[in-house]
């Protein structure tokens, strides 16, 4: 996974797991720490933001909702938002891909491809067939 989608992730488990724990300065914090190396495009800041948003969204459903504590993390981001609080995840993987075009970078774009849009990315081909197509 790589390390931006990895960082959201972490944030999403995060703030559906202990809310309360969230204020708007860690917000801000957490993105500061995904951007720091300063190698972030345009599009993967605007990525992280959506991000941020929707962790927002999380937390304020989960500090006020009791019930469901037997879910997992994944499943309480579901729950709340479905696919649609995947698809900031999904576009950091596709920037990646672009970019590196390396087979962890297609599993891992498969993998939340079918999480956000229930279809298999590319009708299911595989990373060599997929490379095949990118001459």
């Amino acid at each position: 996974m790589s390390s931006r989608v990895a960082a959201v992730a972490s944030l999403y488990e995060g703030v559906v797991t202990d809310p309360d724990r969230w204020n708007d300065q860690m917000f801000i914090d957490w993105a500061d720490a995904v951007a720091m190396d300063g190698s972030i495009t345009k599009d993967e800041a605007r990525q992280v933001r959506r991000a941020v948003n929707v962790a927002r969204k999380l937390k304020r459903f989960w500090s006020e909702a009791t019930h469901r504590s037997d879910l997992g993390w994944e499943s309480r981001v579901d729950l709340v938002l479905g696919p649609r609080a995947w698809r900031p995840m999904l576009e950091l993987a596709e920037i990646r891909l672009a970019a590196t075009r390396d087979a962890d970078a297609f599993d891992e774009v498969a993998r939340l491809f079918r999480l956000v849009n229930q279809d298999e990315f590319m009708d299911g081909i595989d990373y060599a067939a997929w490379m095949r197509t990118q001459t």
